[in-house]
C-alpha cells in the first residue's frame, strides 16, 4: 500500500527544533549553578567520565544506524508497507547488538571501574537507547512528537535534581535519575508508532542488508561521538584530575548549547534533502545548502564572539569563583562553533542525504585521528585548554577536507565571510573593553555586555543590507505585524 503524505514545512520543523535547542540551552543555565555547588567539580567529572565510556559502547551497539536508519525512513516514507519493513528490521537490528554490547559493558567495564556504583547505574542508559525510536520521525519529520519527548524530560531531570540532590554524595542519585528520566522518555514515543505502521510479517525480515548498509556509517557516527566524549575521558586520563574534567564539561556544555542553534537546522533539513535526492531534486538541494552556509555565518561569527567576550563575567557569578578556569577554557573552545557548524552543514546535510558515505567518513576519521594525536602533547602541558586547542585545529582540518569534497557544488564567494568576521572582531573588541572598564563579574555586566555586542554586531550588517540578514528580519516583521525592512 502506498501512502503519499504532504510533508511538514522546513520552517516550522524548524521552529519546533529551535524551541526544543532553545529550552536545552535554557536547563544548563538553570541547573549548572545548582550542581556546580552541591556536587562540585569532581563529581561532576565522575559523572561525565562514567557516561562518556558508556556512551561509547551504546554507539558501537547502534552499529551506525543512527544516521542510516532515519535517511532510509526518510527514503521509503511515502510507501507505508515498504516504510514500516524499513522500521522493524532496523529496530530489531539495533537491539540485538546493543544487547550484546550491555553483555560486554557488564563483564569488562564494570568489575575494573575505579567509580564501580555510578558506572553500574549508567547500565540503564542501554535500556533507554534500545526504547529510541526517534529516527523513525526524524525520517518521518514528525519533530513535534520528539520535541515534547525531549522537553518533558528535561523537565522531568530539573525537577528531580532540585528536589533530591543536595550533596556530592547524592551522586549515584543523580546518574539514576538522569538515565531513568531517559528511559521514561524515549518509552513515551512508542505509543504513537501503532498509527504509524503497517502489521509485517516477522519471518519475511531482513536484517542483514542493514547490517551491511549501516556498517560503513558506524566509524564517522563513533568518530563524532569521539570527538565529544573522548576530550573528556583524555581529560582524566592525562591528567589524573576528575575535578579539570569536570571544569572541562562546564566548559563544554556552555559552547554546545550555543552550538544547537547552528546544527538544529541540519538535524530538521536532513530527512528532506534525502528525500529530495532520491527524487532528482538537485535544485533544491542547492539552494538549501547556499541558505544553510548563509545562516551559519551570520550566526556563528555572533555566538563566537559572544562566548568569548562574556566568559569572564559571566563564569564567576554563574558557576562561582571555583569554576574560574572554565572561562580560559570557554574562550579557547568557542572557535569550534564555526568548525563544527560547517562540518553540520557539509556533512549532515550534503554528504551524509546524498549517500557520499566514504568523504563523510574520511574527513571525520581525520578529525578524530588529530584531536586525539594533539591532545597527547597539548592535555599534559595545558589540561583542559590543550584539549579545546586540539578540537579546533582538528575541527577546521575536517571542515576544509569536507569543503574540498563539496567543491563543486557551492559558491565561492560563500566560503569568504569578511563582513561577518569583521563585525565579529568589532564585537568582541567592545565587549571586552566593557569587562575591562566595568571588571565586576556581575550579572548587570554580562547583560550589558551582551547588549553592547549584539548591536555592534547588528549595526554594520543593517546599514550594508546583508542580505541573509535583512530576510531574516523581514520574515520576523512579517510574522509579527506585517512590516518590512526592504532591501
Amino acid at each position: 500500500m502506498t501512502v503519499k503524505e504532504q510533508p511538514p514545512s522546513i520552517q516550522k520543523n524548524y521552529l519546533l527544533t529551535l524551541a526544543d535547542q532553545l529550552f536545552a540551552m535554557l536547563v544548563p543555565f538553570i541547573t549548572a549553578p545548582y550542581t556546580a555547588r552541591v556536587l562540585g567539580a569532581e563529581a561532576i567529572g565522575i559523572y561525565s567520565y562514567t557516561y562518556s565510556i558508556y556512551f561509547l559502547f551504546a554507539i558501537l551497539g547502534t552499529v551506525g544506524t543512527g544516521y542510516y536508519a532515519s535517511r532510509q525512513i526518510a527514503y521509503t516514507r511515502d510507501d507505508s508497507q515498504k516504510c514500516s519493513r524499513t522500521f522493524w528490521e532496523i529496530f530489531l537490528l539495533r537491539n540485538i547488538f546493543l544487547a550484546a554490547m550491555t553483555l560486554i559493558y557488564l563483564v569488562a567495564i564494570i568489575p575494573h571501574s575505579a567509580f564501580r556504583t555510578v558506572a553500574f547505574l549508567q547500565m540503564i542508559n542501554f535500556a533507554a537507547m534500545a526504547m529510541d525510536v526517534s529516527w523513525f520521525f526524524e525520517g518521518r519529520e514528525f519533530f513535534s512528537k520528539i520535541v515534547l519527548r525531549n522537553i518533558s524530560i528535561k523537565i522531568m531531570a530539573v525537577a528531580a535534581l532540585f528536589i533530591l540532590i543536595k550533596k556530592p554524595s547524592d551522586l549515584p542519585l543523580y546518574t539514576a535519575c538522569f538515565a531513568l528520566g531517559s528511559v521514561i522518555g524515549n518509552a513515551s514515543l512508542l505509543p504513537y508508532l501503532k498509527n504509524l505502521l503497517t502489521p509485517i510479517p516477522l519471518r519475511g525480515l531482513r536484517l542483514l542488508p542493514h547490517l551491511k548498509g549501516a556498517l560503513p556509517l558506524l566509524l564517522p557516527q563513533l568518530a563524532l561521538t569521539m570527538q565529544l566524549y573522548i576530550n573528556r575521558i583524555m581529560v582524566g586520563l592525562l591528567t589524573k584530575n576528575q575535578a579539570e574534567v569536570g571544569f572541562y564539561v562546564q566548559a563544554q556544555t556552555v559552547v554546545s548549547a550555543a552550538l544547537v542553534l547552528i546544527t538544529s537546522l541540519s538535524f530538521v533539513k536532513a530527512p528532506r534533502i534525502a528525500n529530495s535526492f532520491q527524487n532528482n531534486r538537485n535544485e533544491f538541494i542547492a539552494q538549501t545548502l547556499e541558505n544553510s552556509m548563509r545562516f551559519l555565518w551570520l550566526f556563528g561569527f555572533l555566538l563566537v564572539a559572544g562566548l568569548a567576550g562574556t566568559a569572564q563575567s559571566f563564569v564567576p557569578w554563574f558557576l562561582g569563583n571555583d569554576f574560574y578556569r572554565v572561562s580560559a577554557i570557554i574562550i579557547w573552545l568557542c572557535p569550534v562553533l564555526l568548525f563544527s557548524g560547517l562540518v553540520s552543514v557539509l556533512g549532515e546535510q550534503y554528504l551524509l542525504p546524498t549517500g557520499k558515505n566514504r568523504q563523510w567518513t574520511g574527513a571525520l576519521v581525520l578529525n578524530v585521528l588529530l584531536n586525539v594525536g594533539m591532545n597527547f602533547t597539548l592535555i599534559p602541558a595545558f589540561g583542559a585548554v590543550g584539549s579545546a586547542i586540539s578540537v579546533n585545529v582538528s575541527g577546521l582540518a575536517c571542515a576544509l577536507l569536507m569543503l574540498y569534497f563539496v567543491r563543486k557544488h557551492i559558491h565561492f564567494k560563500l566560503l569568504f565571510p569578511i563582513r561577518h568576521l569583521l563585525c565579529a572582531i568589532a564585537a568582541l573588541g567592545v565587549m571586552l573593553g566593557i569587562h575591562w572598564l566595568w571588571r565586576a563579574s556581575s550579572a548587570l555586566e554580562t547583560l550589558a555586555i551582551i547588549v553592547a555586542g549584539f548591536a555592534v554586531y547588528v549595526f554594520p550588517l543593517w546599514l550594508c543590507k546583508d542580505a541573509f540578514f535583512i530576510q531574516g528580519v523581514d520574515m520576523v516583521l512579517e510574522k509579527m505585524n506585517g512590516i518590512k525592512l526592504g532591501r
